[in-house]
């Protein structure tokens, strides 16, 4: 039978699953291996590689006429319990011993796991594990994890409840990261939500993603964004020496006011606009983000940049400018122009 990821580890989770073999295969060894680790753990136990029950043969090593894998899922464990052949990087020619093997394959016979890289639909291996409903095979490529597998990482971490705000901002972390950092990111809200019973939600997730851009500079260019001309004198002040560098400043605000472009340009308004930013931005941050695209438009957030542009380019050619007090005059020049949409 085929199953995605999120199948696979619901069918791990039920307590009367009675698959003899898995087929993991794709262009994601990582995810892969992983899948294929828990697999190993969920049907061998916690001890399992301990008792010796796991064996590991490399299909390369493995002529396609050898009985070896059939012979090693019929060894009976020395310290009982269910054992578990994985046979690895599995292609075309390993199909005719896999075959013999499953053919062969009786109660009390280790569970096989095979891993592999593509294949083809046409493949053996795939047409053996997919049309069997003994067998589960699972396609593992590298799409970023969706509303479903987010939710379900989320059950299986303890959390049951989540603001939908919330799993939309664990969605966009999913598509900037890897498996893995999303699965660190659940886990660590799992500990930061332990004893406390409300609904995940978006401040939760904000104050344990990866925190996106240096606070103090942040701080600067928001007081140029939200037009509090008063605020940027004191915020550049208390950069340190590395923020305060002109380069810099007019670097981070060329990127703070394309988002803020970005955001103002979408056609179905700002709220969907803020959507596309990468990487993504979260409660405060996101809801920000909209205010300053409503508050700039189109038109705004373009002479912004290009002001912006012509003085990077001006400290750039000029070494003599003063750097500091020219971005920090075009900063206040924006923050005091009056904007026509």
């Amino acid at each position: 039978m085929k199953l995605n990821a999120v199948q696979l580890i619901q069918m791990l989770s039920s307590s009367s699953t009675r698959i003899v073999g898995f087929l993991l295969y794709g262009n994601e060894p990582a995810r892969i291996a992983q899948l294929r680790d828990r697999i190993v753990a969920k049907t061998g136990g916690p001890n399992a590689v301990a008792e010796m029950r796991v064996e590991h043969v490399d299909a390369r090593e493995i002529p396609s006429d050898s009985t070896a894998i059939t012979d090693l899922v019929q060894t009976t464990s020395f310290f009982g319990g269910q054992r578990i052949v994985c046979v690895e990087h599995a292609s075309g020619a390993t199909g005719a011993c896999i075959d013999h093997c499953l053919d062969a394959w009786n109660d009390g016979h280790a569970l096989l796991v095979v891993t592999a890289g593509r294949l083809k639909p046409a493949s053996r291996l795939r047409k053996r594990f997919e049309g069997d409903a003994r067998l589960a095979a699972v396609a593992v490529y590298a799409d970023k994890p969706g509303h479903n597998e987010v939710r379900f990482l989320l059950d299986e971490a303890g959390i049951r409840e989540a603001n939908p705000d919330a799993l939309q901002d664990l969605v966009g972390v999913a598509g900037e990261h890897d498996t893995s950092q999303l699965q660190n990111l659940v886990a660590k809200l799992a500990l930061y939500k332990l004893g406390d019973d409300s609904p995940l939600a978006p401040q939760d997730v904000e104050a344990c993603a990866p925190e996106v851009g240096e606070l103090a500079l942040e701080d600067v260019l928001n007081a140029v964004a939200d037009q509090r001309p008063a605020d940027i004198g004191p915020a550049i002040r208390k950069l340190s020496r590395g923020d305060r560098n002109a380069a810099r400043m007019c670097i981070f605000a060329r990127m703070l006011f394309r988002n803020i472009l970005e955001t103002a340009s979408h056609p179905q308004g700002p709220a969907i606009g803020v959507t596309l930013i990468r990487p993504p931005l979260f409660y405060e941050r996101r809801t920000r983000m909209i205010r300053q695209a409503r508050l700039w438009g189109v038109k705004g957030a373009r002479q912004a940049l290009q002001e912006l542009s012509a003085i990077d380019l001006k400290l750039r050619t000029d070494i003599r400018t003063p750097a500091v007090s020219a971005v920090e005059r075009v900063f206040m020049r924006l923050a005091f122009r009056r904007i026509r949409h």
